[in-house]
This record gives C-alpha cells, structure tokens and sequence, in this order.
C-alpha cells in the first residue's frame, strides 16, 4: 500500500490579464538602424559608452545584433571557437530627442540574451541579469536565461525619466554578457518611446465596507503593480532568489510582538489579524500571464515577514515578487533573509516600512479553537474556523494538524488563536480516500495499474473521505527566528 499523496497549499495560476498599451512617441525602434559594434573580445577603451568617443573603426548594422537566433538582422562574431565563445560584446548607438520634458516619463524596452549593462549618455542607467560591481571584459552574466519561460526574446521594460535624457543628440552604449563561454546564441535589441503619462496604477483597498473585491480584480490589481515596481527596478536578476535559499540561518536579532492574554471573538480577530496577512504573488513580465498567488504574515513593523521554504523555491523563477496588504499597498520582496527547507519556513524582506505585524504565540494545545487567513484558489483573505487535532511529526519535523479549512493557495498563510496570536503556518493537505487504484506512466499517458511488481508509482484516490491538513508550529517557527 503506498503512503498516501501530499500536496503542498500552494497553487500558482495563470489569468490572462490586458496587454497594456504600448507607448506611441518612439525615439529608438525595435530593428533600429545605425548601431556600431565591437565584437574583438577585448574590452574597449573606458570612454567607449560616452558621446565623445570615437566610434568610426566600429563596424555597423541593424538590431537585431548578435548570433544563432534565427532573427537576427546583423551577426557579429562570437570569436570563433565554439566552446569558448567572447564573454561580452559592445554596442553603440546615437539617437536624438526634440525634447525630453515633451514626456513626464519614457520607457525602455530592452532584448539581450543573457545580460547586459545599458548606459545612457555615459551613465549606467540599467542592468539585466548582471552581477554588482565592475564589469569587465571577462564578465558573464548573472545566469543563463530560460528558453522555457521566452525570455531570449522577451523585451525587459524599464522606466528612464526626462532628466535621464538631454536634449538633441543621445548616446545608448550597452555591453552584452553571455552567461558561460559555451552559450549557443546572443543577442540584443532596444526600443525607447515617450509615455503620454506616469505609469503608476492607483492604491486601492481590496476591501471596501466590509465586502472584497472580486478575486479577478485583485489578481488584475496585484499584476498592475507588479509590473510597474518591476519597471522601476534598474537591477533585475531572473532567479535571483535561488542563491538566498540556501542561507539557513538568521543573522540577526529579531523582536517578536508579544501575544496578548486578551481572547476576542471572531469577528473582532478578522479585524484585528487580516491587516497583518499578505498575499505573496510571482509576477511575470509576460503580457498574456497573470501572477501566482500564495500567503505570508508580517513579523515586524519593517518588513519582515514569513512564508514556507517550498513557496519561495517555487517564486524563484518570478521576473519579481510582491507582497499585497488588506489595504491595497504592494511592495516588492527585496531579498530572502533566511530559509529552512525542512521546517519549511522562510523569512523575506519587504520593500518598506509601517506594516501591523502579527504576534506569535509560543505554543498550542490539543483542541484549542484556531482560525486561519488564506487565500485557497485566489479566494483571498478567507477566514475558516477549527481546532488543533494533533501534534504530530511529518518528514521527521513537528507539526499541527488541524482542522481549520485551506486549500491550493493558502501556503505560507498564518493560523491565529482565540487570542489573535499566530500559533501555525499552513504547510500542506493530505487526502485519505477508501482505496486507491496505482496508476504508471506508459508511452507518455497515464494508466491504471500497477506496471511491474514492487513498483510503487503513482496512485489515484477513489472514494474520498477525509483531508488531513498540516501547518507548521509557532515553536519550529521561533526557534527559526531566535536559535
């Protein structure tokens, strides 16, 4: 008999959400004409991304620049050895602006594979999926970019604002980064156009006079402003929460809101506890996907604020990832302080001060009354009632099992006492069914029945009975936070 099936709470889906119109007043195009390139593999002089520097021995042609995609207008060199390929190649162009003030905002959209560094008029005004610190001619990319998720082709937009820009002639210079010397293609194009007005959606509380908005308008809401802040980010590094996953300890010292001896009623625990409750949302660039939603609950006033291991492993992926109040405020994730893959906590950062943090409590008993706040399938900010079933071990780690309701989506969403103390996490759901039917992989479909003797495979539920669902303990919590 197989052990049964568990499933993490946490659900990533995709809305198709309005492409957002494009600027109209166009300085540089897409397919522009006119660049200069040096692809020696030899860095150029230090004043080769200002106006004043003389470009004619720099050979010439149209974006899109690069080599072994099959659109590009120019090929450059990649040096000849397949296997060991230039690191970086260097591009210029110049462009004129009648007036940089006829436009309260301009937008940037640049295509390079796999980063790149963009100056304007001699300063750095952008970087993609590029290391800090010096760039040399030997410096690779952060990461090699994701052909599965498009984005050798995807234009990466960002804002430039008036000042940014001068009047009359404007120099673009850009160095473009491969991520290993065995990369197969590079490329690289830009496109930069007046916006009409700022780019910057309204704050809207998701809850007016007791009632929510609908769930598609949140998501919408939450895709707006995620792709605004990350508009505004001059530093984007696609996975960049990969490396911070495996800090497993926290480094500094934290002080959590004391629990209160005051029990209140559920009524007044939702008004107390939801403004404490975040939606967690990876947003993706892409204009035909919305985010990817999962739970969170603040623990200081400055941002910090806890989420399973196993959501933010998911988020990696993310173009960026925000977190959303009651009160309609999104904010980007700055970084992931600490994880722990086995307790399946981690702590993050937000962007920003002023948030309610929750209080922690430091233990439960069996059969206390709990309330949890998640957002199970987008229905966001749901309170259910139940009671603390069990404690119990799962992977070897304490657990709750409680029989408050979540579902897909609620992961990293807070479980509050009758005292307004956050007392679990939700983790994860486990369905016990009648029997079960194996089920294996053959010729690429799915089939019932057991294929070979000893083989344990996948197994179907029939007959459901019963959901068992699991949360992480505020002691595993604190003794996360305070070793």
């Amino acid at each position: 008999m197989s052990a049964p099936f568990s499933l993490y709470a946490f659900f990533l889906v995709l809305i198709p959400i309005a492409t957002a119109a494009r600027a109209e007043v166009a300085v540089v195009a897409r397919g522009e004409e006119g660049w200069h390139f040096w692809d020696k593999g030899e860095q150029p002089p230090q004043e080769w991304m200002t106006a004043a520097f003389d470009d004619t021995e720099w050979e010439e042609g149209k974006a899109p620049l690069g080599y072994g995609e099959d659109d590009i207008a120019t090929a450059i060199s990649f040096g000849g050895q397949e296997n060991n390929k230039h690191a970086v190649a260097y591009f210029r162009l110049a462009f004129a602006v009648e007036d940089p003030t006829a436009h309260p905002q301009w937008l940037a959209e640049l295509r390079c594979d796999d980063g790149a560094a963009v100056y304007l008029n001699g300063e750095e005004v952008y970087r993609y999926n590029m290391p800090s610190g010096e760039l040399r001619e030997g410096t690779f990319a952060a990461g090699k970019l994701s052909s599965a998720r498009n984005r050798e082709s995807h234009y990466h937009a960002f804002y430039l604002e008036p000042e940014e820009l001068q009047e009359g002639e404007n120099l673009l210079a850009i160095s473009v980064h491969q991520s290993d010397s065995g990369s197969s293609d590079l490329v690289l194009d830009i496109a930069v156009s007046g916006l009409d007005e700022k780019k910057r959606p309204a704050v809207k509380p998701l809850m007016k006079d007791g009632v929510l908005e609908s769930d598609g308008a949140i998501s919408t809401y939450i895709d707006a402003w995620g792709k605004h802040l990350l508009r505004q980010e001059r530093a984007p590094i696609p996975n960049g929460f990969a490396s911070q996953l495996r800090r497993d300890f926290v480094d500094r010292e934290l002080r959590l809101t004391s629990p209160s001896e005051i029990p209140v009623d559920a009524e007044s625990l939702y008004d107390r506890c939801a403004p404490s409750v975040l939606i967690l949302s990876a947003v993706s660039e892409s204009p035909d996907a919305g985010p990817g939603h999962a739970g969170a609950f603040v623990i200081s006033a400055d941002g910090l604020a806890l989420t399973n291991h196993h959501v933010m492993e998911s988020f990696q992926q993310a173009d960026i990832v925000v977190a959303t109040t009651l009160a309609g405020r999104v904010v980007r994730v700055k970084e992931i302080i600490a994880s722990d893959e086995d307790d399946d906590v981690a702590l993050i950062q937000l962007d920003g001060h002023g948030f309610q943090p929750a209080a922690m409590a430091t233990s439960a008993r069996v059969g206390a009354d709990l309330f949890a706040i998640s957002h199970p399938r987008n229905a966001f900010y749901t309170l259910t009632k139940g009671q603390l079933a069990r404690h119990t071990r799962e992977r070897d780690r304490h657990r709750l099992m409680v029989t408050s309701e979540f579902a897909l989506g609620s992961s990293g969403s807070p479980i509050f006492d009758r005292f307004g103390s956050v007392v679990g996490m939700v983790e994860m759901t486990r369905s016990i069914a009648y029997n079960t039917v194996p089920v294996h992989e053959e010729e690429g479909a799915l089939k019932l029945g057991r294929r070979a003797e000893g083989d344990r495979g996948l197994f179907l539920s029939m007959n459901h009975q019963m959901t068992l669902r699991f949360a992480v303990p505020c002691q595993s919590m604190r003794a996360f936070l305070l070793p």
